[in-house]
This record gives C-alpha cells, sequence and structure tokens, in this order.
C-alpha cells in the first residue's frame, strides 16, 4: 500500500456497459451450453434484479462491482457481488478501493484519444501508444444484442453495482485531472 502515483494502470469502462458486457462473456458466451443464462437483451428487470447478485461464472466470478473486485480488499465473491450503499462496510470498502484507483493511471476506452495522451505524458517510454487501434474482445453477440435492455434494466444494474458506480465517477474526475496534466 506504499505504492505512489502510477503503481497501477486501470482501463475504465461505464458501469452498465460493463456489466452487460461481463453478463454477455462470462453467463452466455464463454460458459458450458446446458449452464448458459439468457443474453443480457433477454432479461427483464426483474431478472436483472434476480439474477445479479447470485449469478457466478464457471470461474466463480460475478459481474457487479469489478473495479470493487480488482482494487478492493476482498476476494469473496459473495461480498463483492452484493456490496451497496446498506452494507455495514461500504464506506470502509469505497474508501480503501478509491485510495488504490487515484494511484493509478486512469485510461478509458470510449476516450481513447485522450487516453493516448495521458500515456504518453505519464509513461512516456512506451513510445507512441494508439488505445483506439487496440481490438475490444469480440463477441459472437450481434451489436443490438449487445445494447439493447429492458425497460428499467439499467437502473437495476446500477442499484446492484452502488460501489462501482461510485468509483467509476471518482475515476472519470481523476482522468480528467491527468488529462489536464497531460495537456
Amino acid at each position: 500500500d506504499d505504492d505512489g502515483f502510477g503503481s497501477c494502470i486501470t482501463n475504465l469502462r461505464s458501469t452498465v456497459s460493463r456489466v452487460v458486457s461481463c453478463w454477455n462473456f462470462r453467463m452466455r458466451q464463454n460458459r458450458a451450453a446446458g449452464f448458459r443464462l439468457p443474453q443480457a437483451n433477454e432479461l427483464s428487470a426483474l431478472d436483472w434484479a434476480n439474477l445479479l447478485p447470485k449469478s457466478y461464472s464457471d470461474y466463480s466470478e460475478g459481474c457487479n462491482n469489478e473495479i470493487f473486485r480488482t482494487m478492493g480488499s476482498s476476494i469473496d465473491e459473495t461480498y463483492i457481488n452484493t456490496m451497496t450503499t446498506y452494507h455495514p462496510s461500504f464506506s470502509y470498502e469505497f474508501n480503501k478501493t478509491a485510495k488504490h484507483l487515484s494511484k493509478c493511471i486512469i485510461i478509458m476506452n470510449e476516450r481513447c484519444e485522450d487516453s493516448n495522451k495521458i500515456l504518453s505524458h505519464f509513461i512516456p517510454w512506451l513510445g507512441k501508444v494508439d488505445i483506439c487501434s487496440e481490438k475490444i474482445n469480440s463477441s459472437t453477440l450481434k451489436a443490438k444484442d449487445k445494447t439493447s435492455l429492458a425497460a428499467n434494466a439499467s437502473q437495476v444494474i446500477l442499484e446492484n453495482n452502488q460501489i462501482d458506480e461510485l468509483l467509476y465517477q471518482f475515476g472519470q474526475s481523476l482522468f480528467e485531472q491527468q488529462l489536464k496534466a497531460a495537456t
């Protein structure tokens, strides 16, 4: 925990988009045929509410709270997958994870040009970096099937990913600070 700024690089993605992508990959595309759950666009808001906090991939990973999963203090998937603002240790976990995140160089695929500037500024020895040309995970799903959601599904996803949405917003502010320093 003594590492300073630049001790990590992390790629942040909007919460709903990340959860939908995770769901389609971990719970659908990457599972054995007999154990596949419905695609994200086939789930109602009630399905999301029931399945999201209780569904795990073949590797025992959920799709909730990915920033917390990778930078937080726990490896307990049930704890990670069900962390909300109502949990007694929410403030502690948020602060600890935000402290770790604040040490990272932040990049964002949807802002790849700005991310390139940040990387070039903070890690100049990498040379010319172009994350805009990097291929994002390929999917077997059609484009419309990856993005369309049932009414209120986005709201349910955000309710199940409260810590991640707050960490994502914090990460966005760090990104803007880093971009300002880079330009």
